[in-house]
């Protein structure tokens, strides 16, 4: 008899054990969810917070005001804008192509009008003359701040 007490304290003993893995792989489980609705909540927050900034920017673009300890930043947004700007214009040259003014695509220099929009090309002398003024809305020809993305006047992306 003290065998089968045995088995049967030693069944009693896997069946708890197995009880309590099960409980915490469970609870493993469990907490793995959590922590994913945690993570998901957090990527969420993450992209308010981008597109707060992005609003913020936005407005310190179309010249309102900003809270004051915030300009600092909106700066060395606009000088890295700028920077990314020259560049790719230096791409620009490179590749001997212009941009649609009315979409951005790159065009054939000799282009007319624009395959994907419409928009009638300046002349090769016109292009030109563009060039020369830089901080120049390309849609309606009003002079903007060196750096701006989009024209003030009319939203045109420059």
């Amino acid at each position: 008899m003290p065998f089968k007490d045995s088995l049967s304290k030693i069944g009693k003993s896997i069946s708890e054990g197995a009880a309590s893995a099960a409980k915490k792989s469970g609870n493993l489980v469990e907490i793995t969810k959590l922590n994913m609705t945690i993570s998901g909540d957090e990527d969420k927050i993450k992209a308010l917070y981008t597109e707060l900034g992005e609003a913020l920017q936005n407005k310190h673009e179309r010249g309102e005001e900003v809270i004051e300890e915030l300009l600092p930043i909106c700066n060395r947004i606009d000088d890295i804008k700028g920077n990314i700007e020259d560049l790719r214009k230096k791409i620009v040259e490179l590749k001997e192509v212009v941009l649609c003014p009315g979409c951005g695509v790159e065009l054939p220099q000799e282009t007319l009008f624009c395959p994907k929009c419409g928009t009638k090309q300046l002349p090769p002398k016109q292009k030109e003359e563009e060039k020369a003024v830089e901080n120049c809305c390309p849609a309606c020809k009003k002079e903007v701040e060196p750096g701006t993305v989009f024209c003030p006047y009319c939203g045109n992306k420059i």
